[in-house]
């Protein structure tokens, strides 16, 4: 066991969630080596994992001061992430993830876990984890999308807009110009055409203004967003509130409503006539793509992340939104900036893609566990480096 200094360690450094922890526990449970002392307990009660057990047994954890986890060596390595948490759980009252078995062993490993995961994307999984079978409404990405998204995450995304002398975004999000052609003042365009769904779908010349990027569009009169233009957008509290107002607009148009300042989208009372409109007029999803690269540039991710997994959720768990899939998974979910909610809902595209799969299959494919039927422990030098990492 490990001695009161090696414990008082990882007291100081150990991972602030369960979601940390789970993230490197691939990296700790593949070998053999000392037994650890792990304090996990609640307030004054303390639990500790001596070791890793795999026998014939079924995995359980007692509340001893000297538990070991036994494992079915036939479970997936998956299955094992289920019952960690029952271990683990009491790192942090509030975890941000209870239930890992959601996404796949691979993904553990490939991807370090933010402290906190965005709440549309644990619905998300909670749904998504709930399906007997897997709708097929994916298909392979476009390599075209692929590589003009790959670009605009890359460092390189507007480097060439650079003129100093171009002001048509400033000054329009200044409200001191108007849009054009046939456009208004932008707090008049907020608040004279919020709800007019005729005007802002007939109307093709606005969206260029509202959300500019580095690219130019149909719209002529618009101008592209320059590097300056941005910094300024960015800094300045009445362009980011107008930024917000815009995006709120086009979410009533489409059928949503933000609930909170982290994008977390719900339906609006009329979203099947609004759901029927985006479906049967497809440059909606020119604009769609638009306006998250807009929010991207903004760094305004956590309202990316909520409406594309709101999206998801809708073409995979109600099939309301199914006709628009092929513009989800390639035009819509790359835009994410955020590189954890991007690697987390193409992972469930990549399910939704499988030619079978079912809720008791879809975790355990190709993911079987390197563990035999021998004792592994949890090192103490892993654990210690993991914690030096995250802190």
């Amino acid at each position: 066991m490990a001695d009161g200094a090696t414990t008082d360690h990882l007291q100081r450094h150990r991972p602030q969630s369960q979601a940390q922890l789970l993230c490197v526990l691939p990296k700790m449970i593949g070998g053999t080596g000392a037994s650890l002392e792990l304090p996990l307990g609640k307030g004054k009660e303390t639990r500790c994992i001596s070791s890793v057990t795999v026998s014939a047994g079924h995995a359980d954890c007692s509340n001893d001061g000297s538990s070991a986890l036994v494992i079915s060596p036939s479970q997936t390595q998956t299955q094992l992430l289920c019952v960690l948490p029952k271990m683990i759980g009491a790192i942090q009252e509030n975890s941000v993830l209870q239930n890992p078995a959601y996404l796949s062993w691979s993904f553990f490993r490939n991807h370090h876990f933010p402290t906190s995961i965005h709440p549309s994307i644990l619905n998300l999984l909670q749904g998504f984890s709930k399906l007997k079978t897997i709708p097929q409404v994916f298909r392979n990405q476009n390599a075209f999308s692929v590589r003009d998204l790959q670009y605009y995450r890359s460092k390189f995304y507007g480097q060439d807009c650079c003129n100093k002398n171009l002001k048509k975004n400033l000054l329009f999000f200044s409200n001191k110009i108007e849009s054009r052609p046939n456009g208004d003042l932008i707090d008049d365009i907020h608040r004279n055409w919020y709800g007019n769904y005729y005007l802002l779908e007939q109307h093709h010349g606005y969206i260029q203004w509202l959300f500019p990027i580095h690219e130019s569009g149909v719209n002529f009169s618009a101008q592209v967003l320059q590097l300056h233009e941005l910094a300024y957008l960015k800094s300045n509290p009445d362009c980011r509130h107008r930024a917000l107002a815009s995006f709120d607009m086009m979410l009533d148009f489409y059928g949503f409503c933000r609930l909170s300042d982290q994008g977390v989208l719900e339906r609006t009372y009329n979203f099947k006539d609004r759901f029927r409109n985006l479906c049967n007029h497809t440059h909606n999803f020119l604009r769609i793509t638009r306006i998250l690269k807009f929010l991207g540039l903004m760094d305004m991710t956590d309202l990316q992340t909520g409406f594309v997994a709101k999206i998801l959720e809708e073409v995979l768990l109600t099939g309301k939104l199914k006709s628009v899939a092929s513009s989800l998974q390639n035009y819509w979910l790359p835009t994410l900036k955020d590189d954890f909610a991007r690697a987390a809902l193409e992972e469930i595209v990549e399910r939704a893609t499988l030619p079978s799969a079912s809720k008791q299959g879809m975790f355990d494919i190709n993911y079987e566990m390197d563990i035999k039927q021998v004792c592994h422990t949890i090192t103490v030098e892993g654990i210690r480096e993991i914690c030096n990492k995250t802190n």
